[in-house]
């Protein structure tokens, strides 16, 4: 008798299979080996990991942090240094409410500017990994979404927060991908969890009320989808609540002059504000996630993207608000990456809009928000050929991208 051993990260199957053989049939047994999903997954994350921490690690070394952020009154960082510093009166709303990233800066016993760095590094690491795995949970293969995270990373918004990690951007954008993740997988109470640290870092998680609230309509009836949504709105805004009632602000910076200022500067070239917020955020991802005809069917996602853009009426860093549309763009665009007939092209212009930090920062004198450099100029016009290849592709054989 024979000896038959599977290979490692294998499962096997005994497989009995009938063959005719001179006018009668003969039933003879083999093994069948298949792989391991399991352990095939683990190693997938593996990879995920590793090469998270290697492209995080990459633009920490060529994307340095300039020594005088935050020296300047009135500005964001400006704020959160203090108040990591324990230097929070004075502090206005709705900057002395966001209280997580200072506080934890605060109570680590480390320098407090490489504090920020090393967690903001962390925050986008994580922000990474989590949407591989959302872009996973919605069908893509292991190859495109790690692509995805990759080219997440290297976008010329999230590479910003590497040059200027004093902002609350970082665990918000982490809390918001796996906000998403949890919806997706209906694990109602982590996405509460996940909620209220978002809105320990940014009140923004408190417009996911409305994703999650239709999200749960699609299966549930309307009555009940609300109250499932709002009990699990109900501890991030107590958190939120108890964090305004307790913590003091000097004022607020959400003044109708600064209202009045915003909108004087923003919109007066308000479609080329509009241009640069799509380049100096997610870029090629935005083109590509439009051509996704599916979209239309999630509205509870697409909603979203409705929100991000009502940030655009109280303030002027539009890039960074954009930024926020990551966990739909990502996904919408990485099932057409997956499909599309031009699916060569497409990724190449992915992968050469990875450099775009790298030409602001040594051609263009560094990474400037709200002033657009080489890089994002050069941003746009991948966007643009992007544009061209989809609308070409399209009217020589039309049909529908699906998700």
């Amino acid at each position: 008798m024979a000896m038959v051993h599977a290979a490692p990260n294998t499962t096997s199957t005994v497989v009995s299979k009938s063959i005719s053989k001179g006018g009668g049939s003969t039933s003879i047994d083999y093994i069948e080996t298949s792989p391991n999903r399991d352990s095939l997954r683990l190693w997938q994350y593996v990879q995920v990991v590793a090469a998270a921490t290697l492209v995080a690690a990459v633009w920490r070394l060529v994307i340095p942090t300039p020594s005088g952020l935050g020296s300047t009154s009135w500005t964001d960082d400006y704020f959160y240094l203090r108040m990591a510093r324990g230097q929070s009166a004075g502090i206005p709303a709705p900057f002395a409410h966001r209280l997580l990233l200072p506080s934890v800066v605060h109570f680590l016993p480390f320098d407090t500017r490489l504090t920020f760095g090393v967690l903001a590094l962390l925050c986008l690491m994580g922000s990474g990994i989590v949407m591989y795995a959302l872009v996973r949970h919605w069908g893509a293969a292991h190859g495109t979404s790690a692509l995805a995270m990759v080219a997440l990373m290297s976008c010329w918004g999230f590479v910003f927060y590497v040059k200027n990690p004093y902002l609350d951007d970082p665990p918000a954008l982490l809390a918001c991908t796996a906000a998403f993740l949890l919806l997706a997988r209906r694990d109602l109470i982590l996405l509460s969890g996940a909620l209220t640290v978002w809105v320990l870092a940014r009140e923004d998680g408190l417009a996911f009320a409305l994703p999650l609230y239709l999200a749960l309509r699609q299966t549930d009836h309307p009555l009940r989808a609300a109250s499932k949504a709002a009990l699990v709105m109900l501890p991030p805004i107590g958190a939120l609540a108890l964090v305004v009632l307790l913590v003091p602000a000097s004022g607020s910076n959400l003044s109708l002059p600064a209202v009045t200022y915003a909108w004087r500067v923003a919109h007066w070239h308000a479609p080329l504000w509009v241009l640069y917020a799509g380049a100096a955020s997610l870029g090629v991802w935005w083109v590509i996630a439009v051509s996704n005809r599916a979209m239309r069917r999630y509205q509870p996602y697409t909603a979203w993207l409705f929100l991000v853009g009502l940030h655009f009426v109280v303030g002027t860093d539009w890039s960074r608000y954009a930024l926020y549309g990551f966990p739909v763009v990502i996904v919408a665009a990485s099932l057409v990456l997956q499909n599309h007939r031009a699916r060569a092209i497409l990724m190449a212009l992915v992968i050469l809009q990875i450099p775009a930090p790298l030409i602001d920062q040594y051609l263009g004198g560094g990474m400037r928000l709200n002033g657009p450099g080489p890089g994002v100029l050069w941003t746009g016009l991948l966007m643009l050929v992007a544009a061209g290849t989809l609308v070409l592709s399209h009217l020589r054989s039309p049909v529908l991208t699906a998700a």
